[in-house]
């Protein structure tokens, strides 16, 4: 399951994944994530893998389109997971992104959120 988040009065989200992840999650954030997107200029968001699931093949085309879609849209990106595989293709990902995109340990959340306000 997708949770998309904003913290009212400020340019700041949070992207929660948690359980399996599927195509109508997406399809479900999608339209808060875009509104957010539009009403902000270069917002920040945090990322965090809670428990990761099983995860559809189409629900990875979704993540796919919906990352191209916005790769431009954020200035800062925290990325909050114990996965060292997530961390690290999340980083690899990061230069195709004009936004500054960093991954954290679950236990440096604290950490996450600083950076991105910083």
């Amino acid at each position: 399951m997708l949770r998309f988040v904003p913290t009212p009065g400020t340019d700041r989200a949070e992207l929660v994944i948690e359980g399996d992840v599927t195509a109508n999650d997406y399809e479900r954030i999608r339209p808060a994530l875009e509104r957010f997107v539009r009403t902000h200029e270069k917002p920040r968001l945090l990322i965090e893998v809670q428990d990761l699931g099983d995860v559809g093949l189409q629900a990875i085309g979704e993540d796919l389109r919906l990352t191209t879609e916005h790769a431009n849209d954020f200035a800062k990106v925290a990325f909050v997971s114990d996965a060292s595989w997530q961390r690290a293709l999340v980083s690899m990902m990061g230069p195709m992104s004009s936004a500054d995109v960093r991954g954290f340990e679950r236990g440096e959340r604290t950490v996450a959120e600083t950076w991105l306000q910083a």
